[in-house]
C-alpha cells in the first residue's frame, strides 16, 4: 500500500511537471507570435507634388500586412508611411483606400470588395527597403496609383524606407 502510495504521489508530479513544461512552451509560442505580429516598418515619404488627389489618408493592404499613407502635408514634407503585420482595415478618414492584392493595386470605396480599377504592379519593393514611387496617373477620368522604382509621367511620390520599429 505505502509503494502503490509513493508511485501515485511520483505520477501526479510527472504529470504536473508536464503540464507546466507544456504551458511554458505554449507561452512562449504566443509571446513569439504578439512580437512578430506588432512588428512593422515604417517608412518616410516626401511629397513632391501635393494635390487634392493626395489628400487625407490611404490604407494599402493585403492579406499579410497593412500600410498607413497619410499624405496631408505641404511639398518636401516628411511623414511616416507604416507597414504592419495585421488584418484590413479601411476606416479611413474619407471613405477611401488603396488595396494592394497579389502584385495588383485596387482603388476601394465605403466597401472593401468592391474595386473600381487594378494596375498591374510589379515592382512593388517595399520589403526590400528600396525607394519606390507612388505614381498617379489618370485615364478616362480614373485616378489610378502604382507602386513602381520610377514614374514614367504623372505626379510622383517620393517613398524612402527607414528603420524597422515596433508601433503599439
Amino acid at each position: 500500500m505505502g509503494v502503490d502510495s509513493i508511485s501515485f504521489d511520483y505520477f501526479i508530479l510527472e504529470l504536473a511537471s508536464l503540464i507546466n513544461k507544456r504551458m511554458l512552451l505554449s507561452s512562449l509560442f504566443f509571446i513569439t507570435l504578439v512580437s512578430f505580429v506588432s512588428s512593422a516598418k515604417i517608412f518616410k515619404i516626401s511629397i513632391i507634388n501635393p494635390g487634392s488627389q493626395f489628400q487625407g489618408k490611404s490604407i494599402a493592404s493585403t492579406k499579410d500586412f497593412q500600410v498607413y499613407l497619410d499624405i496631408n502635408g505641404q511639398e518636401g514634407e516628411e511623414i511616416e508611411f507604416k507597414l504592419e503585420d495585421s488584418g484590413l482595415l479601411y476606416n479611413t478618414k474619407n471613405n477611401h483606400t488603396l488595396t494592394v492584392k497579389n502584385n495588383y493595386v485596387y482603388e476601394v470605396y465605403d466597401n472593401p470588395t468592391d474595386t473600381h480599377w487594378n494596375l498591374d504592379s510589379d515592382d512593388f519593393l517595399i520589403y526590400q527597403g528600396e525607394d519606390f514611387y507612388a505614381c498617379k496617373s489618370e485615364e478616362d477620368g480614373v485616378t489610378s496609383f502604382k507602386l513602381a522604382t520610377e514614374c514614367n509621367n504623372g505626379t510622383s511620390i517620393s517613398l524612402k524606407s527607414s528603420d524597422i520599429s515596433d508601433i503599439n
